[in-house]
């Protein structure tokens, strides 16, 4: 399991108490990890966890999409993500 198989799920269905570990254990050891933060205030809904997960937003309107479910963010996302990794060679 890895965080990006829990983000695409994300949109489907519900997370499992298993993927729900894994994102705690994932803020744990690395509280920085905002992703981890938006799946978890996704999946648990409090005002705690959504202000942890806003407060760590680069971008403060893809996170609203990202809460909001709507699926065009995948793209963005995906572009956003191979426009900042380094090309293989």
């Amino acid at each position: 399991m890895n965080i990006w198989e829990i983000y695409h799920k994300s949109f489907d269905r519900e997370l499992n108490s298993e993927e729900l570990d894994f994102l705690d254990t994932m803020i744990r050891k690395y509280p920085y990890f905002a992703m981890a933060r938006y799946l978890k205030a996704k999946a648990v809904p409090s005002t705690s966890n959504i202000g942890l997960a806003s407060a760590h937003a680069s971008n403060r309107p893809l996170f609203k999409a990202f809460m909001e479910g709507k699926k065009s963010i995948r793209e963005k996302i995906k572009t956003k993500t191979m426009e900042e990794s380094p090309e293989k060679t």
